[in-house]
């Protein structure tokens, strides 16, 4: 126990100090620097590519219909999120058809992170409490999030919302819009059903929780239900592949 709290109190100090010069460049030029987290090193933005490693583009899904297309036929598909002030070009969402293409979303030299490696992640820094105070930004979310998060973070987790296919393609919850509110990001994880199913696993952060949404404690709590069908529109981390 002692070992860990000192591992942990190590990640701590260094935080700002681990935006390492090295960085990972996607097809189209943006670059997204790292973070030492735990085991490995995590991109410190959310991913914003729009081709495919081999130069295919993705398709871009903006409208409703256009999404629930491609959710029905399970085919990949972008978007920016798009609320009642218009579109964010700064913000790209995902479904999980893009994420398990095999022509690869991530940057080349990096992958997107299984739900064991985000588990693996979290009880390294402590648990699912620990973690949302060093995830989360320290702006941008509806409630103030002083007590909650870390003056050290820079994993930088911005509430950018979502997009629901369950909900029409649309990109409010239940409570309203989810700039504010959400973030959701997937893994590269199936649910249950594994490739065949409706579901995947994700990591999700909440306004009015202190604690990260994840099925690190069941392979299966949160695998069937609506938040994870695989046709949500969600945001990708990336982390960068060991070396050989």
């Amino acid at each position: 126990m002692h070992t860990l709290r000192m591992f942990t109190l190590l990640i701590l100090l260094n935080l700002q100090q681990t935006i390492l010069s090295q960085e990972v460049r996607d097809l189209e030029g943006n670059t997204y620097g790292l973070l030492l987290m735990g085991e490995h090193q995590w991109t410190t933005e959310n991913l914003r590519v729009t081709h495919f490693n081999n130069g295919d583009a993705i398709p871009q899904a903006q409208s409703a219909e256009e999404w629930q297309r491609a959710t029905n036929k399970k085919l990949p598909a972008w978007c920016y999120y798009e609320d009642e002030h218009g579109i964010d070009q700064t913000t790209v969402l995902y479904n999980w058809y893009a994420v398990n293409d095999p022509r690869g979303l991530a940057p080349s030299g990096s992958h997107i992170p299984s739900i064991n490696e985000w588990t693996s992640l979290i009880n390294q820094l402590g648990g699912v409490k620990k973690c949302a105070r060093l995830f989360k930004s320290s702006e941008g979310w509806l409630r103030p999030q002083a007590t909650i998060t870390h003056e050290l973070n820079a994993f930088n987790a911005a509430p950018v919302g979502s997009r629901y296919t369950d909900l029409g393609a649309s990109f409010q919850w239940i409570d309203g819009w989810s700039m504010g509110r959400y973030v959701n990001y997937w893994t590269s994880s199936s649910g249950q059903y594994g490739i065949y199913g409706d579901h995947a696993n994700r990591i999700g952060l909440s306004f009015d929780s202190d604690q990260l949404i994840t099925d690190a404690r069941s392979k299966t709590q949160f695998s069937n239900i609506d938040l994870n069908l695989k046709g949500n529109g969600f945001s990708v981390r990336c982390i960068l592949d060991p070396m050989p």
